[in-house]
This record gives structure tokens, C-alpha cells and sequence, in this order.
């Protein structure tokens, strides 16, 4: 969603008009399962802080799990793994991005 610079001041207005019309919608859409388009950041849906002592590595797979089984459905867990293989320091990562799997990483550094 975007507006004008001088619109700012509507933020807020705007994203409540987009959030009644994403509830309205609802009803018509289908309900098994919810899905997301995956070029729009539905941050209603959760998002993961890009830096937080808060969250444990090992939780932050099933937190984003909100988010990225609506945007993968079934794929999800399959991509955790290929993240896990090909970006295990989550270098390219986004707030609601699908993260690591820490635990799979740790297993394998101790391997070595």
C-alpha cells in the first residue's frame, strides 16, 4: 500500500480501510487454509524483530511459523531446511522472513 508524502499524516487511516477490507473479504475466501500473498507483508500476521534478545534461536523457526505457513502453506518446513543448508547465519533475512533452523546448524557445527 502506498500514499503520497503529504498523506502521511493519514497513515493510519489508510491502513484501517485495509485491514476492514482484508476482514470483509474474509467470508468469500477460502477457509482450509488461510493463505497470503506472498508479494504483500501482511505484518497483522506477525513479524519477526530483525534484532531481539527476546526470542531464542530454537523458537524462532515455530514464531515464524505464523506467517509462513500462510505464505508456503505446506512448503514451509521444506524451506526451513533448504534456509537452514544455504544461509544457516541468516544473512538475508527480512521481519517476516523464514529463519534457520538453529538447532540443525548447532548439530552440524558440533559434527565437525
Amino acid at each position: 500500500m502506498t500514499w503520497k508524502e503529504e498523506d502521511n499524516n493519514k497513515s493510519s487511516q489508510y491502513i484501517d480501510w485495509i485491514r476492514g477490507f482484508y476482514n470483509s473479504m474474509a467470508p468469500f475466501v477460502s477457509s482450509g487454509p488461510r493463505a497470503a500473498f506472498v508479494n504483500y507483508m501482511y505484518f497483522d500476521l506477525g513479524v519477526m524483530k530483525l534484532v531481539s534478545t527476546s526470542v531464542q534461536p530454537e523458537d524462532a523457526v515455530e514464531i515464524a511459523r505464523l506467517w509462513g505457513e500462510k505464505y508456503f502453506l505446506k512448503n514451509y518446513d521444506r524451506l526451513v531446511r533448504v534456509k537452514t543448508l544455504i544461509d544457516p547465519n541468516n544473512v538475508f533475512r527480512n521481519q517476516q522472513g523464514i529463519p534457520p533452523n538453529s538447532q540443525t546448524v548447532t548439530k552440524q557445527r558440533n559434527k565437525e
